[in-house]
Parts: C-alpha cells; structure tokens; sequence
C-alpha cells in the first residue's frame, strides 16, 4: 500500500500516456492550441500587395468586357449593313417596273437591325469608301442619315465582276460598359470609331 503524500508511486492515469502532462503544458506555454499566429508585419503587407494588385485585376477584366462590347458591335454593324445591301439589291416588285428600295426604305431597315441590339441609330456617323468604276460608268452614292448606299460599285461574284449595291457607315465606340453613357470625355481618351460596308449583286 502506498504511503500519503507519495504521489510518485501513484499509477498513470487510464487512457494517458507517460508525460501527456508535460506535452499538454508545453503547448499551453508556447500558445499552440490549434491556432498559427501571423505576424503584424507579413499581415500589412498582404494588404499593400492587394492594394497595388486590386487596380491592375479591374482594369484587366474591364479591358476584357469592353474588347467583348466592341466586337459584339462590329458583329452587329456588318450584319445591319449586309441586310441593308440585301434589300436594296433586291427590286420591290416584279410587275411594276423592278423599281429598287429608296435610300430611306434601305436605311429603316439597317436601323431595326440596329435597334435590336441596343445601338442608337442616331449615333451613326458618315463613312464613304472609295469604289472603282464598274463597267465604265461611275457609281452612284448617295448618303441619308449618314448611311451611305452606293449604286453600281463592282462587286466579284464567282470570279466575274458584276455591277452591285454597297452599304457603308460608321459608329462610335465609347470607353463605357453602357453605350448611353461616353466616359471618354471624361477621362480625355479617344472614342473608337468602328466602319464597315456591304455589298450585294442584284437579284435578278
């Protein structure tokens, strides 16, 4: 039997190995319970490099989403423009005499095309390519409401040139994510102007 007050001759506690104590207090003494202290100073840094690297990423994913606005527009003006040649290529009636569209009637038609893609018909601007004579004769443009069409340009179609109908007209590109709203007088940079022009061989 074991003497009071010899706590050295006592068992282990069950389920405790030798010096699990001693382990325990060490811990305690060093603050590892479970949690890593980070230093203040690696602490502030982290947040300087995420303030220099925050701008940059901002910068880099509006540069991606204006690059995306501005070639869904171009996709937008080449399409409005070739529906705009098609139907002026094409006569509005076999019986009274093949009369084509008017300039009026072609141009109503590049704006719904427009319209429906959100893109203000009233913000085109005038652009008039350079044709070349077709079969001798000059052709013969004509400009309403800065769309310009183009009657007789020489157009190539399956190797031989034929006399068609061009579409031709300009739209500006501001440095905005909304087409109603132009920051680049704001911040002083220039606003991209994107052309394009169709042409078509008329229906016969």
């Amino acid at each position: 039997m074991a003497k009071a007050g010899n706590w050295s001759a006592l068992p282990p506690r069950c389920g405790l190995a030798p010096g699990h104590d001693e382990m325990n207090s060490t811990a305690k003494q060093l603050g590892l319970r479970g949690r890593v202290r980070v230093p203040a100073r690696e602490a502030g840094q982290e947040i300087v490099e995420f303030a220099f690297t925050l701008p940059l990423l901002m910068v880099m994913i509006f540069a991606i989403m204006w690059a995306s606005r501005a070639y869904n527009t171009y996709e937008t003006m080449a399409r409005a423009a070739r529906e705009a040649a098609r139907y002026a290529a094409a006569p509005t009636c076999a019986l009274c005499g093949n009369a084509y569209p008017s300039d009026s009637q072609v141009v109503g038609v590049l704006n719904s095309y427009m319209q429906a893609s959100s893109l203000r018909p009233g913000a085109i601007s005038s652009y008039q390519p350079t044709y070349a004579a077709c079969n001798g004769v000059s052709p013969a443009c004509t400009t309403t409401s800065n769309v310009t069409v183009c009657r007789g340009v020489p157009v190539s179609n399956a190797g031989t040139q034929q006399c068609g109908t061009a579409v031709s007209f300009a739209y500006p590109m501001p440095l905005s994510m909304n087409m109603g709203a132009d920051t680049s007088a704001i911040i002083h940079l220039p606003v991209l102007t994107i052309r394009t022009q169709a042409q078509m061989v008329p229906e016969q």
